[in-house]
C-alpha cells in the first residue's frame, strides 16, 4: 500500500522530546581528526536534523493572541536565516550543505540500484498503477543519470578489509540505534515519518555498501557458492523513495525561503 502524503508540519517535535532525541543521536563523537566514514555519518545525521528544521521553519505555528482560538501557520524566514546563516552560529551554512549531501547520497544509491528496480515486479493491486509506477521509476532514473555531480562511495571503507567491515557494521548499528531512539517521539505521525526517513537513509547505505551491479554470490576456496544475492524488501524500497522525497521537499523549501529573503539580510550571504 502507498503511504498517504502528510503535511510537513507534522515534523514539529515538541517540548523537551526533540532536545533529548538529538542529544542522543549526536552522541557519536565526530571531529576533523576522525576518519572519513565517521565524518560522513555525522553529515548524514546533521542533514536529517536540518531537513526537519527546514520543515519546521516552513510550517511554523503562531499561537492566537491571548492563547484562545485558532492559530495560524506561516513561513518563519527569521528562524531559517538564524539556523542556516551565520547570525546564530558559524555552522549554519554547513548544516544546509549537509541536506544537499544526504540528497546526493540517496540519488547515487537510487541510480546504483536502478537495474535491480527495473527488473523487479511492482504490485500495487492495480494493473494501471503498476505500469505507471514502472514508467515513473524509468523516467526518474533517466533524470538522475543526466546529473553530473554524483556522490562517490568508492572513497568509503577502503584499506584493510577487516577494518572496513568493522566500520560498515558500526554504521548499521548506529542507524539501528537511531531508529530506536525515534521511538521516544511523542507524536505518532512524527515518529512514523522519522523512522521512515532514517530507514530510507539506511537503505541507501546498504545499497552503496553492496557490490552492485556485480553478483553478490561469491565462490569460496572449496569452489562452492557463498553468500546471498542482493535483495531489498518492500519496506526498504518504499522508505528509500519516501526519504528522497522528503529531502527533495526540503530543498524546494530552501528555494522558497531564498525568494522571500531581502537582499543583504544579515547572515544570508553564505546561503
Amino acid at each position: 500500500r502507498r503511504m498517504i502524503p502528510v503535511p510537513l508540519f507534522y515534523w514539529v517535535f515538541v517540548s523537551y522530546c526533540a532536545l533529548f532525541i538529538f542529544v542522543e543521536v549526536y552522541r557519536v563523537p565526530v571531529s576533523s581528526g576522525l576518519c572519513l566514514e565517521k565524518r560522513v555519518f555525522y553529515r548524514l545525521i546533521s542533514g536529517f536534523h536540518s531537513a526537519i528544521t527546514i520543515s519546521i521553519a516552513a510550517y511554523n505555528y503562531k499561537p492566537p493572541p491571548g492563547g484562545f482560538g485558532p492559530g495560524s501557520w506561516f513561513r518563519n524566514t527569521e528562524m531559517f536565516a538564524g539556523r542556516f546563516g551565520t547570525k546564530w552560529s558559524w555552522e549554519g551554512p554547513q548544516r544546509l550543505k549537509n541536506v544537499y549531501f544526504v540528497f546526493l547520497l540517496e540519488l547515487r544509491a537510487l541510480l546504483k540500484v536502478g537495474p535491480y528496480l527495473q527488473n523487479e515486479l511492482f504490485f500495487t493491486g492495480n494493473e494501471k498503477e503498476d505500469i505507471e509506477t514502472r514508467v515513473a521509476i524509468d523516467e526518474l532514473l533517466d533524470i538522475i543519470r543526466q546529473f553530473p555531480d554524483q556522490f562517490d562511495e568508492h572513497e568509503l571503507f577502503k584499506g584493510i578489509e577487516s577494518h572496513a567491515r568493522e566500520l560498515r557494521e558500526e554504521f548499521r548499528s548506529h542507524f539501528l540505534n537511531i531508529s530506536r531512539i525515534m521511538d521516544c517521539v511523542g507524536c505518532d505521525k512524527c515518529r512514523l515519518w522519522g523512522k521512515v526517513q532514517i530507514h530510507g537513509m539506511g537503505t541507501a547505505l546498504k545499497i552503496l555498501f553492496s557490490d552492485l551491479p556485480h553478483s553478490h554470490y561469491r565462490i569460496g576456496a572449496d569452489g562452492t557458492t557463498q553468500g546471498a544475492p542482493f535483495q531489498l524488501t518492500r519496506n526498504e524500497v518504499v522508505s528509500l523513495f519516501q526519504s528522497l522525497g522528503r529531502y527533495s521537499s526540503s530543498i524546494k523549501e530552501v528555494g522558497e525561503f531564498r525568494k522571500e529573503m531581502l537582499k543583504g539580510h544579515p547572515g544570508l550571504d553564505e546561503l
